[in-house]
């Protein structure tokens, strides 16, 4: 049976009290967000490299532009390590609207991305994040999808 989680500190706390072991793909945890309201976040399993759980926000009520046109780029230019979403995602005004204590569980990673503009892999480090297309499950072909990382459980489920 799926675990329900109120927050990102009640599930932080039962890592520290029982270990990752006692969380399972697919739990939910709860939060409240100050412009977004309540939203819903699934455990998609272990973050590689930390102690702790990725989680994806189910159902996001986020309608932004990945990247800003620019001249050269009227599209954006699909770079993550550049992206208008990953500026907004990571800064304090979108972070500081969860409860102090489920914004300072919200920790740091250092994620593999493909760089189009280095056309190579390049680390970031972000405390929340998109998922690659590696991650998500699909195939890496080294055209369309790089190895930005395994696929989390959750999408071999």
């Amino acid at each position: 049976m799926k675990k329900v989680y109120q927050g990102f500190v009640e599930l932080q706390q039962a890592i520290s009290d029982k270990g990752l072991c006692a969380i399972d793909v697919g739990d939910a945890v709860l939060t409240k967000h100050d412009k977004l309201g309540e939203l819903t976040w699934d455990v998609i399993g272990p973050e590689p490299g930390t102690d702790g759980v990725a989680v994806m926000m189910r159902n996001p009520p986020l309608w932004r532009c990945f990247d800003e046109p620019s001249k050269e780029y009227p599209l954006g230019y699909n770079a993550w390590e550049t992206a208008a979403i990953r500026a907004w995602l990571n800064s304090c005004d979108f972070i500081d609207g969860f409860s102090s204590g489920d914004a300072e569980a919200i920790t740091a990673v250092v994620k593999r991305t493909y760089s189009t503009k280095r056309k190579q892999i390049v680390e970031t480090t972000d405390r929340l994040f998109l998922l690659s297309a590696s991650e998500a499950g699909y195939a890496v072909d080294s055209e369309w999808v790089m190895d930005e990382g395994p696929a989390y459980p959750y999408f071999a489920e």
